[in-house]
């Protein structure tokens, strides 16, 4: 698994949580982000799901389109996430910073 912004790998394990970009209009449409990309998160919007009302990009006044959620593995080897998202990148920036042929 390599991150869509920088291309670098992107660890995963029981031990390790890793982050998640993806579309808030539909949340199957989602790519792993390393953690140091991961952390505009803290520049976002923080919500309870994706769902509701959105804020608007980090990087300008556009709504958002994006979110990431962070991801712990279980033992069974499932991906979960406690409902939390952050609402970053509006559709421009989110493809202005992935890396070429991901969006």
């Amino acid at each position: 698994m390599d991150c869509a912004f920088c291309e670098s790998p992107v660890e995963f394990n029981q031990h390790k949580m890793a982050h998640r970009i993806f579309e808030l209009s539909n949340p199957e449409n989602k790519w792993w982000l390393c953690r140091d990309c991961a952390e505009i998160r803290t520049q976002g919007h923080k919500t309870e799901g994706p769902y509701g009302e959105r804020s608007t990009c980090i990087d300008c006044d556009s709504e958002v389109a994006y979110g990431i959620a962070l991801l712990k593995k279980t033992a069974r080897g499932d991906a979960v996430t406690d409902g939390t998202v952050f609402q970053v990148l509006c559709e421009t920036h989110f493809n202005d910073r992935t890396a070429e042929g991901i969006a």
